[in-house]
């Protein structure tokens, strides 16, 4: 399915570059294949005793990047092509409500290839007064917490998603005219509308429609950054749930470069205000009010002669401690902000998927379920919404990262140790809304009232990169993770994990040009 914004967007861009009076055009293709090979631990998802099914799988894709420049005018496109779990198991937990389900296998057991996803094509053209972009483009603002591309280097793993909208965007400095500063000169203006092709709360393709209008605001002086960005968002899933929210969101970065040292320091904080449909009950039945707030900091110091790092990352989301009233306050990280890499990535994951398909084993796939989850507290459209996707969700973190690259070497080693809490009660929609629980807040494992700590995770790798052919390089990277499930993955008879811990390595290859 494609809409007219969308369509537009394309028409804009073939006219402007059919009228540009330098027909000649230079061309660049970038891109990269990436193979992963994963193995980790089985986990024990609930109290019933089902356990995880994906302890090793094989994953590729190829990711093409073609960039066209006509005089000043620029077009960039980006495809991935052959994307999916290739070998090894599938896992169904979840699969129904997965940001990319043929990548984590289906309910029939099969995986089915994304053989093309096209994910940009837009125009970049600079005015007289400012710059214009239109077409389908990645959606990304400060550290990734509210809105990320998917672009980015992650500390442990590697990146699957993004936000993509099908966007019309002027950026411009307004001051400019009125003064010759460097405030003046790095002000910078932003204002765009959106039709969201794809992120974590939407998909256009399967019949999800969002309209989003962003403003942001911001000075840039270099690599320092200060800014404020406003997204207004109106939703409608395909299951008739709607979503109307604003975000309101700070971002500040700033570096500082020695003679020996570089030192880093950036924090976004947002704040979600709104209105939800998404989760019905006998208390709130016209729908839900949002109130959700979050924020990650980080600082960094490197020892720039032997290229030796320390960053520190604190983040927290708003839980909510009563999911079914009138008030939502659990706040989620966009999925592409990854955090560790086993706890929120899969262990997390895992067990909100599985929450999610067992109260739509309770309720039956198909039908009218309103009479059976009004019983529960719990109505079919809130389902799709319980799984965490990864993300950092009703959770705050510590997570310091050490990295050595030394003076002379293409190697990288890196160890990190994460450590999290819930922000609110572990809360499992059917011990929690059924019995034991008796609508008490109740973790998977059918504790009431749980203690909040997830757990400490210790994370290390290590990466080379051979460069050869100017721009042509492989990077070789195998990486660690170690899981110890803290008080609330534990209940009286079953546990997160069926040993002390729970482990995870993967071995990853990439070819970039």
């Amino acid at each position: 399915m494609r809409n007219t914004l969308f369509s537009f967007s394309l028409a804009l861009a073939a006219f402007l570059i059919a009228s540009s009076p330098a027909l000649p055009f230079e061309t660049e293709i970038h891109g990269q294949y990436r193979f992963r090979a994963l193995d980790n631990d089985r986990q024990t998802l609930a109290n019933d005793g089902k356990r995880s099914e994906q302890t090793g799988w094989r994953e590729q894709r190829l990711r093409v990047a073609p960039q066209l420049t006509f005089d000043s005018a620029k077009v960039f496109g980006q495809a991935d092509f052959f994307s999916a779990s290739i070998l090894g198991h599938k896992s169904d937990i979840g699969s129904d409500f997965a940001l990319f389900p043929s990548r984590r296998g289906t309910r029939s057991g099969k995986t089915v290839p994304d053989l093309v996803d096209l994910r940009h094509l837009y125009l970049e053209a600079p005015t007289r007064v400012g710059l214009l972009r239109a077409g389908q483009m990645p959606s990304d603002w400060g550290l990734g917490i509210l809105a990320n591309g998917g672009d980015r280097q992650l500390p442990f793993g590697a990146n699957r998603h993004g936000d993509i909208a099908d966007r019309i965007l002027f950026a411009t400095k307004p001051l400019v005219p009125y003064g010759s500063s460097a405030f003046h000169q790095n002000f910078y203006t932003v204002a765009a509308v959106d039709t969201v092709f794809r992120d974590e709360n939407a998909s256009l393709v399967d019949d999800d429609l969002a309209f989003q209008g962003v403003l942001a605001a911001f000075y840039r002086e270099y690599e320092n950054v200060n800014g404020l960005y406003f997204a207004g968002r109106r939703q409608e899933d395909r299951s008739g749930a709607k979503l109307n929210v604003v975000a309101l969101d700070t971002y500040h970065n700033w570096i500082r470069e020695g003679d020996v040292t570089r030192t880093t320091a950036a924090f976004e904080g947002v704040v979600v205000l709104g209105r939800t449909t998404r989760i019905r009950e006998e208390r709130a039945k016209s729908g839900a009010d949002v109130r959700a707030a979050g924020y990650a900091v980080q600082a960094g110091v490197e020892y720039l002669p032997l290229r030796l790092g320390l960053t520190l990352e604190h983040g927290y989301a708003s839980g909510d401690n009563d999911p079914l009233d009138d008030t939502v306050t659990r706040l989620s990280f966009d999925p592409d902000h990854a955090v560790g890499y086993l706890l929120f990535p899969e262990v997390l994951a895992n067990i909100s998927g599985y929450g999610a398909d067992r109260v739509q084993e309770v309720f039956g796939a198909t039908g009218d379920l309103k009479g059976q989850a009004e019983e529960l507290g719990v109505l079919k459209p809130s389902v799709p919404y319980l799984p965490t996707q990864g993300a950092v969700s009703g959770a705050t973190y510590v997570f310091p990262i050490l990295r050595y690259k030394g003076p002379l070497t293409d190697l990288e080693w890196k160890v990190g140790f994460l450590a999290a809490w819930l922000t609110a009660d572990f809360f499992d929609p059917i011990n929690s809304t059924g019995t034991p629980g008796g609508g008490v807040s109740t973790s998977p494992y059918g504790v009431t009232n749980a203690p909040r700590d997830l757990g400490q995770e210790f994370d290390a790798g290590v990466g080379y990169t051979f460069n050869f052919l100017g721009d042509i390089g492989l990077v070789f990277d195998i990486e660690y993770a170690d899981f110890f499930p803290g008080d609330a993955l534990k209940g009286p008879v079953t546990s997160v994990a069926e040993t002390s811990s729970i482990q995870k390595v993967e071995g990853r290859f990439t070819l970039k040009w």
